[in-house]
């Protein structure tokens, strides 16, 4: 199973095992030091696809307060607007969830990240269950940073021999006595992290944490996890978590279906439609990716080739990145010299419509706009294509 991604803190929506008829109440009474006057600090649901924040509020002396109604007991991410950092709660469960204490703060790449572990939550006993189970990581980013300090000098050089696709380079690294030492350290690690996961979720088989603390936990659920969902009670299963874990774990196949359109401003601040960008064209690639997605910009030598190949034929290619950042998806672009339409999809539109949960995620759609194949990457994307311009 390949869990590289389970220390990337997946982000969620949290919501009651059984739904009501009747709308929630919830009220938050924030009272933490750290938060400077005039920080506005935003709920938001979490879930596989993005979110827009449901409340909001400005910081006066630490103190802040939150209040409204939901359909259903709410799990959602407080956050300072523009920030890094989170603190789970789930909205709806008794009369005032109170939030006291102090949060650090630290500069990640010129954005403040606030830590939140020095703030309790009182007032709501499935905000505290919640937080509980995801405590297990705790350990488990202890153990992660311990095994990156050992083998750091091991990981720069490794780095830097990957960027600079030195294939020789990284074949000797890894078989050097450091490079063997650093996989069997990953491995052994990856088995606990796995381990630890699997006892939380199946700690919670009988109820809505279980798959919340999947969704949770992982950066992003995979077919391979169908073994962990099977394991869940019908109860638990039938909660929206439940649902939400099975959608992508056992998910429905795309192929066939119609693509969502999409509008987005290229690089050069062109808006443009995907019937646009499909006319004259027999096939569209969509490519979802990031600069620091590894796999990503491997694939970017493939889908060249074929986009040399096949261009002339009636094949289009449009790169959609995920990145927050600007600055980094256009140093990039500029580095890997893309020849197709690019986008940055700045506000989550594009990803919230074809359910991106990770990337490197790539369509192949043909110019009505019907999805004729998914993870249409390597060596099957190359057949694929043969086979439609044959």
């Amino acid at each position: 199973m390949r869990l590289r991604n389970i220390i990337a803190a997946a982000l969620f929506v949290l919501t009651a095992g059984t739904a009501t008829a009747q709308s929630l109440s919830y009220k938050v009474e924030g009272n933490i030091s750290g938060l400077p006057d005039g920080a506005v600090v935003v709920l938001t649901p979490v879930s596989t696809v993005m979110q827009q924040p449901i409340d909001s509020a400005t910081v006066s002396g630490g103190k802040f307060a939150l209040s409204g109604k939901v359909n259903e007991l709410t799990g959602v991410r407080l956050m300072v607007k523009g920030a890094y950092g989170s603190m789970p709660l789930i909205l709806g469960d008794g009369d005032v969830l109170k939030l006291d204490g102090k949060v650090s703060t630290e500069n990640l790449g010129g954005t403040l990240n606030y830590n939140y572990d020095g703030v309790t939550a009182t007032g709501s006993t499935w905000t505290t269950r919640y937080i509980d189970a995801l405590s297990v990581r705790g350990y488990l980013d202890l153990l992660y940073k311990s095994n990156n300090e050992v083998f750091k000098d091991y990981q720069e050089q490794y780095g830097k021999a990957r960027m600079a696709n030195n294939k020789a380079l990284c074949d000797s690294l890894s078989r050097s006595p450091m490079g063997v030492a650093c996989g069997k350290a990953d491995s052994i690690f990856f088995k606990v992290v796995e381990d630890a996961y699997h006892k939380v979720a199946m700690k919670n088989r009988d109820n809505f944490l279980g798959p919340l603390s999947m969704v949770s936990l992982f950066a992003y659920l995979t077919p391979e996890l169908r073994t962990w969902y099977d394991e869940f009670t019908p109860e638990a299963k039938n909660t929206i978590y439940g649902k939400m874990v099975k959608k992508d774990v056992a998910p429905d196949t795309k192929t066939g279906a119609q693509a969502p359109d999409f509008t987005l401003k290229n690089d050069k601040g062109k808006t443009v439609t995907f019937k646009d960008l499909a006319k004259g064209k027999k096939y569209v690639l969509i490519d979802f990716w990031a600069s620091w997605c590894q796999p990503c910009r491997k694939e970017i030598p493939n889908v060249k080739a074929q986009y040399a190949k096949y261009k002339n034929k009636g094949l289009e290619v449009v790169s959609i990145s995920i990145d927050t950042k600007e600055a980094a998806w256009r140093k990039a672009l500029a580095e890997e010299k893309l020849q197709w339409p690019n986008f940055r999809d700045t506000d989550g539109t594009a990803q919230k419509a074809w359910e991106v949960k990770f990337v490197p995620t790539m369509y192949l759609v043909d110019a009505n706009g019907k999805i004729v194949a998914e993870n249409a990457r390597g060596e099957f994307l190359a057949k694929t294509l043969a086979e439609l311009f044959k």
